[in-house]
């Protein structure tokens, strides 16, 4: 096995356990659904990868034509997916910056209708590439590369229903990015300029101006969303671009069944959420160290607490004894 797919492999292994991670955090904070799905659909992304790489011995190019063409198109499926559950992600913090009053706090109401569209909607472009294939021979059109099957021809599958897809919910999740940060960006400006403004008030009146004013969500999660826009959007480019390529050619190139940046993009996913989402101070208290931790301190206090009441002293005297024992009196 090729130095490339193994390190590919390696990332691939490290952002399905970061996923596991995050889903186990935000399942304890009991927020932010849409990202948990995101998250669960991404391991479901490399988990079929990988049962073709255990079926294959580490070499999709000898995988059978007709699981070649399965693994292809639910790949294919997993990914419109998990493209379409990002404009959701999206639309959440927009609509909580930008979108009135009737759109905040609702995402466990529409969570159900976002899962339901992006199940159906994700048919669209697999559909379009099955229907386009399915004039050509058996085991003709898809192809193994070095690390999983893909869609190779008629490259028209791609142009009319993967890449138009892809363009239109990519550059709509961008602009509710860019649209929600700039909204976050003026309002804590202009808070603090305001706080500035007063700081001749009394301290208790500073303090209550300050409490009244401050925003839902913070600017930490204003870069964090303006960062994950970026890379969303960098990823999207560098595994779109042989597609692309293709389309403009006619046909794809010999190299593309390589590594190259497509592969790596895709394989660095579940690292980027964690690190961008699950890396503040609220998200490593719910982290699974963490939780591990405060159970180890539980458990001790515990062991404690049953002592005493075996011993029948309170936890004053408990403590007393313990001091003397050690030889601290």
């Amino acid at each position: 096995m090729e130095f490339a797919v193994i390190v590919v492999l390696v990332l691939y292994g490290l952002s399905t356990i970061l996923s596991l991670e995050t889903i186990l955090i935000f399942h304890r904070v009991k927020k932010n659904l849409t990202l948990t799905v995101f998250a669960f659909m991404y391991c479901l992304f490399t988990i079929t990868i990988f049962a073709g790489m255990a079926a294959t011995g580490g070499n999709p190019k000898t995988m059978d034509p007709e699981w070649c063409r399965a693994q292809a198109l639910v790949l294919l499926y997993e990914l419109s997916v998990l493209i379409f559950l990002n404009c959701c992600i999206t639309f959440n913090v927009w609509s909580a910056v930008a979108g009135g009053g009737k759109f905040r706090d609702q995402e466990r109401r529409r969570i159900v209708w976002f899962l339901f569209a992006s199940f159906l909607l994700s048919l669209i472009p697999t559909l379009v590439v099955y229907v386009k294939n399915s004039a050509q021979p058996v085991g003709v059109g898809f192809q193994g590369h070095a690390v999983y099957c893909s869609y190779v021809m008629p490259i028209e599958g791609y142009a009319y229903g993967v890449l138009p897809y892809n363009a239109i919910l990519t550059l709509l999740a961008f602009a509710m990015m860019v649209h929600a940060s700039t909204k976050l960006i003026l309002y804590r400006s202009r808070i603090s300029h305001a706080n500035q403004g007063h700081s001749n008030l009394s301290s208790t009146g500073s303090k209550s101006g300050s409490n009244s004013a401050s925003p839902r969500i913070s600017l930490s999660m204003c870069y964090r969303l303006v960062v994950w826009g970026a890379c969303f959007v960098a990823i999207m480019a560098m595994s779109n671009f042989p597609q692309i390529r293709a389309v403009r050619n006619g046909h794809y190139s010999p190299n593309d069944a390589q590594i190259n940046a497509r592969e790596y993009s895709g394989a660095v996913v579940g690292i980027i959420v964690w690190f961008i989402f699950c890396t503040g101070a609220a998200a490593r208290s719910f982290s699974t160290p963490a939780v591990i931790y405060r159970w180890i301190r539980g458990s001790k206090r515990e062991e404690e607490e049953r002592a005493m009441r075996q011993s029948g002293m309170n936890y004053y005297e408990y403590n007393n004894t313990m001091y003397s024992s050690q030889g601290y009196n």
